[in-house]
């Protein structure tokens, strides 16, 4: 006997209905992979209506901005270290990149901070403001690592805050050619030094050939309270110098961030070699806002 058709109008299924959902991202295989698709596609999705995420995008793709702005962000230029400009369009630095800007150095020390312009209070999650997840991304060229300051005195410096406030932070500098981390440990800890024995790649020089093996995109994330590090895609695991922690992947801290922003630093403080510094490709947030 031939089974009957299903009818156009059944209401347990599609279109009518989505199926199952595995809220957690994981069901049998092969739906895994989809389920977490989906989510992310949804997250993308409600971004673009400014409903639950924020995107907030920066390219530097103008060929000049306002006095003391870069882009969406405030600067701190001390005594003009360096020269900030647009890259030459005619400079081939690596196929993708579409907005690059510079910075670079003369003779003389420079201390250069770029911070974002937001009065957006940051994540939040239902009674905890502040706590939810995000990702940050921000990618770079470095010119000459080893001239920079020590790490812990932000030779070069990512984060998704203030450091006096102990926001997460990648970093780097002259002593360090690997990138470090700089975060809580855990609820309600302050910040801490980890390593990541990823190393700091940096360019010698501004010649396109040195520039294209040069760049590195640094991410900071949480998730489901549990923040963690990227570079160039690579998950990082970390060891905290101090001792304990050792080879972890994520550190759990849901705590509130609440003046959570995009910050970057780079600084020398001594005469050094001229045409040193850093070029910028972009600085990204997504940002959960229910």
């Amino acid at each position: 006997m031939r089974p009957l058709p299903i009818s156009a109008c059944e209401p347990t299924r599609k279109p009518y209905s989505a199926g199952f959902r595995f809220r957690d991202g994981k069901g049998p295989a092969p739906h895994d992979f989809f389920d977490e698709t989906q989510d992310h596609i949804a997250a993308l999705a409600h971004a673009g209506c400014g409903w639950r995420w924020t995107i907030s995008r920066e390219d530097f793709d103008n060929a000049a901005y306002p006095a003391g702005y870069l882009g969406l962000f405030s600067y701190r230029n001390f005594a003009a270290g360096l020269t900030l400009a647009a890259a030459p369009s005619g400079l081939p630095i690596i196929q993708g990149e579409h907005g690059v800007w510079r910075g670079l150095s003369g003779v003389f020390d420079y201390d250069f901070e770029l911070w974002e312009n937001t009065s957006y209070v940051g994540a939040y999650a239902p009674g905890v403001p502040g706590s939810g997840d995000f990702l940050i991304s921000c990618k770079i060229v470095i010119l000459n690592r080893i001239f920079l300051d020590p790490y812990q005195q932000q030779g070069v410096w990512m984060s998704c805050g203030d450091k006096a406030l102990f926001y997460p932070a990648l970093c780097s500098g002259g002593d360090s050619p690997t990138w470090k981390v700089f975060s809580p440990s855990g609820p309600g800890a302050v910040a801490d030094w980890f390593e990541t024995n990823a190393t700091c790649v940096d360019s010698q020089n501004t010649q396109p050939d040195q520039l294209r093996r040069a760049w590195q995109v640094l991410q900071i994330s949480r998730t489901d309270g549990v923040l963690r590090f990227h570079v160039n895609g690579r998950l990082l695991r970390l060891t905290r110098l101090a001792g304990g922690l050792r080879n972890v992947e994520g550190i759990y801290f849901p705590d509130e961030l609440p003046r959570l922003r995009r910050y970057f630093r780079i600084k020398r403080r001594f005469a050094g070699l001229a045409y040193e510094g850093v070029y910028l490709d972009f600085f990204h947030r997504a940002q959960r806002r229910v």
